[in-house]
């Protein structure tokens, strides 16, 4: 039975209600799972993971993900709870391929067996340039734009292509066939057969892209829904545009609606958080942890070893510069994820060398047993993440609760996968 987004977001609501309430015995399941502590059994003593990240660049270059990019810490945390040594060594690539380059370069010197690349967009290519000649494994939680994947790097996080097919399979559903694609030069998804199309700067005024949207969706070649593929500080500012202008077809959004950046910007620019919001990902997050399967099991792991960090006043941030409670409000499970793959890995190999990592994690397959959080991941493949775990998302304002209160950098909006047919 085919579900439209309206039942999909009153489905997502319920789940939400009935997890929150006292009278229901699956209530606490988030902040009581099995399993907290990780154990690389394997493990050749202290292993280093090199992590990358933009704090500060211009809008689609990975600042987006600062704050998610502190779930890499969970499972440094994790493995210290098992009695292994797991040190992140963490560096700002400043948002630009030269000091991309460079970052990897330092990360490799230092001796890391592996590094998540927390960012995105284009400047990305300076880090696969730097690895490429020094032999030393990627993966990308964040970045879909698999085309330009060099043979050491994996996307960890759904492809632009997936993300396209995801979104096209949402369309079909709904019988929607004449899509107007707002994008940039670097869209994230891939293969979408829009009718009409504008392509935009992260600059673009909110008011020009109304105009277009009224007329693609007025005249005689008919829109009849929006897909909104932009950065996620310029998708909050056209998401309250186009609120305001009483538009009469649904509203899709691109992978950068999952980052904190968007509800933040939504919030900042006056829109509602409320609203029906719908985008395609992967549904590994707080609301997916108050599930009652296996999979909702393993991810409220990780929500629980994120709100011990929080207590523990020891614990550090991901720069090792305050303490970890003020990044575990948007802390996230696909950066904790890329950072269990590489040490598995190293486990695989008996090695932290770099090149011996490498040599293991091609073609490894890394799942729940492992320590993983979200869906399985398989090295086979330059895009770990299987097809059918990328699925459509709605959203919520309303908090589920997993977190400790009063964390920092604290999330607006809660996304939660429902699926599109039963």
């Amino acid at each position: 039975m085919r579900r439209s987004l309206g039942a999909a977001l009153l489905a997502g609501a319920l789940l939400l209600s009935a997890g929150c309430s006292s009278d229901h015995p699956e209530a606490d399941r988030s902040v009581h799972p099995a399993g907290v502590q990780l154990d690389a059994a394997a493990l050749p003593g202290t292993v280093h993971v090199g992590v990358m990240v933009t704090l500060n660049g211009a809008p689609g270059e990975g600042a987006e993900w600062v704050h998610s990019a502190a779930g890499a810490q969970v499972a440094a945390y994790q493995f210290h709870m098992g009695g292994q040594h797991v040190v992140l060594d963490v560096v700002d690539d400043k948002g630009t391929a030269r000091v991309a380059s460079s970052a990897v370069q330092q990360l490799v010197s230092d001796g890391v067996s592996g590094i998540v690349v927390a960012t995105s967009g284009s400047h990305v290519s300076g880090a696969f340039a730097a690895a490429g000649r020094t032999g030393v494994a990627l993966l990308l939680p964040y970045d879909t734009a698999e085309a330009d994947l060099p043979g050491n790097a994996w996307l960890t996080g759904p492809s632009a292509g997936q993300l396209g097919s995801a979104v096209q399979g949402v369309l079909t559903d709904e019988g929607l066939r004449s899509p107007f694609l707002v994008t940039t030069k670097r869209p994230g998804l891939k293969g979408i057969d829009a009718g009409q199309d504008v392509v935009v700067g992260p600059a673009v005024q909110p008011a020009a892209v109304v105009r277009a949207v009224k007329r693609a969706t007025s005249g005689p070649a008919r829109a009849d829904v929006v897909l909104l593929d932009v950065p996620a500080q310029t998708q909050g500012r056209l998401v309250r545009a186009l609120q305001g202008a009483s538009l009469d077809v649904p509203l899709v959004l691109g992978r950068e609606a999952v980052s904190p950046a968007f509800g933040d910007s939504l919030a900042e620019a006056g829109g509602s958080l409320a609203g029906q919001l719908t985008t395609v990902g992967v549904g590994a997050g707080d609301v997916s942890s108050m599930g009652a399967d296996q999979a909702a099991d393993h991810t409220a792991s990780f929500f629980s070893a994120l709100r011990i960090a929080a207590d523990d006043p020891h614990a550090p941030d991901l720069f090792g510069q305050g303490s970890f409670t003020s990044q575990a409000g948007s802390a996230d499970v696909s950066s904790h994820d890329a950072v269990v793959a590489i040490v598995t890995a190293a486990a695989q190999a008996h090695s932290t060398s770099a090149a011996k990592v490498l040599a293991a994690l091609d073609g490894l397959r890394v799942d729940s047993s492992d320590g993983l959080a979200g869906p399985d991941l398989d090295f086979s493949d330059h895009t770990a993440v299987a097809d059918g775990d990328v699925l459509p998302m709605h959203a919520t304002s309303q908090d589920p609760g997993v977190r400790p209160p009063g964390a920092g950098a604290p999330q607006r909006l809660f996304w939660f996968a429902v699926p599109a047919s039963s």
